[in-house]
């Protein structure tokens, strides 16, 4: 054979060789997508694209993940919702792919949870209902008009989807802030 022949065939099956190595590596990463920068909710769904079959995802809020706040093992898509909530506050997370028995380990997000203070208050005609629809405490001062002046009448607090039922006058005012 001509030495030529003989080089042209070694480049072309070194160039096979690592088109398939190039071709495993791109397709075995896993690219975060959600969640990232600032949310509200406190059962935040994350989400990633990958093609490998087994997953662990970490979340924690410390940037090392040595005491993760989740530790969750997942087979199949790259989608999560988990149902453990999480307190307002900064998190890390990033996700770990098995697949044929190889490891490979994503990138570090990282996302803030908000305080949200929220409440909504409901007037059957003889009393008010107050829920907490934020995601953290609400501390609710109850004032009513006494001879031309608010006076606080009550308080309470309230805990993430708890509701507090309260008889009043017609001129109540519910003051509402974070405990």
């Amino acid at each position: 054979m001509n030495k030529k022949l003989i080089k042209e065939i070694v480049f072309v099956l070194i160039a096979v060789v690592i088109f398939i190595d190039l071709t495993i590596l791109l397709n075995d990463k896993i690219i975060l997508s959600s969640p990232t920068g600032y949310v509200t909710s406190t059962l935040p769904h994350f989400e990633w694209k990958s093609n490998l079959d087994e997953y662990t995802l970490l979340v924690d809020n410390i940037d090392d993940f040595t005491s993760p706040e989740i530790n969750e093992r997942i087979i199949g898509s790259g989608y999560r919702v988990i149902d453990k909530e999480l307190e307002p506050g900064t998190y890390y997370w990033k996700v770990l792919g098995y697949k044929n028995n190889n490891f490979i380990e994503s990138s570090v997000k990282s996302f803030t949870i908000l305080s949200k203070v929220a409440v909504s208050v409901k007037n059957d005609g003889s009393e008010y209902e107050i829920l907490n629809e934020g995601n953290v405490q609400s501390n609710v001062d109850i004032l009513e008009e006494d001879q031309g002046s608010l006076a606080i009448t009550g308080n309470v607090v309230l805990d993430p989807k708890q509701s507090f039922n309260t008889n009043v006058s017609k001129k109540t005012i519910f003051e509402v802030s974070q405990k």
